[in-house]
């Protein structure tokens, strides 16, 4: 006889953490009897559906069910179309009276409102 097949999942494992959460839906689907305020039972049931759904979603996630939404891959552009769209993003800048050759202040430099820009 095989040990594994008899011994249970080792306690954190995948297999034990999955055993866990179908027993916490279970549980929380029996449902327990509603009783009236004299303690005798209504004939209703009530569930604990937040338990349910929580153990259900992270069982579905520990089985890969759902998965992040794909992001869609950025388009590789060639140097040539880099250049193109650079020369086109200068040309409306300019077209704005915006000097697009302006160079970001040196490391050190914040380059804020009320400085005087140095004449190189």
């Amino acid at each position: 006889m095989n040990a594994s097949s008899t011994s249970s999942p080792a306690p954190g494992s995948r297999d034990w953490l999955l055993a866990r959460l179908i027993a916490i839906v279970e549980q929380a689907m029996q449902g327990e009897p509603v009783l009236a305020r004299d303690g005798t039972p209504t004939g209703q049931l009530k569930y604990d559906s937040t338990a349910a759904n929580r153990a259900l979603e992270l069982i579905g996630k520990l089985q890969g069910f759902f998965s992040e939404r794909a992001q869609p891959e950025e388009e590789q552009k060639s140097d040539d179309e880099l250049r193109t769209e650079l020369t086109h993003i200068l040309a409306s800048l300019a077209e704005l009276g915006i000097e697009g050759g302006a160079r970001a202040p040196a490391q050190g430099q914040h380059g804020g409102a009320g400085e005087t820009p140095r004449a190189d």
